[in-house]
């Protein structure tokens, strides 16, 4: 791809829904990341990671059984799955985000 090609397609992007710009951040920091082995969160992920580190000093953590029920879910949820791999149905990235939305806090 030719400077002027990516310029013209930088270009195109600004006219884009503000969530389809975003996602195309997101999977250009994620090819930036294979590419040199590291990973560089934005300000979402860094304010989640950063309450997540302020609730365990508090000791804030998930009983034993939330997280029993999240994992019989999670596995639940995988067995289902398996069962539309085979049928060529697979869940599209949606239902796996609203699989684990149920279980934040």
């Amino acid at each position: 791809m030719t400077k002027e090609q990516i310029y013209a397609v930088l270009e195109n992007v600004r006219s884009w829904p503000q969530e389809d710009q975003e996602e195309l951040a997101e999977i250009a920091r994620e090819i930036e990341a294979r590419r040199k082995g590291v990973y560089v969160m934005d300000d979402e992920e860094r304010a989640a990671v950063q309450e997540g580190l302020e609730q365990a000093r508090r000791g804030e953590f998930a009983s034993d059984n939330e997280m029993d029920a999240f994992w019989m879910n999670l596995y639940g949820a995988l067995a289902r799955s398996a069962e539309d791999v085979r049928q060529g149905k697979f869940a599209t990235s949606d239902d796996v985000k609203a699989f684990f939305d149920r279980y934040r806090r």
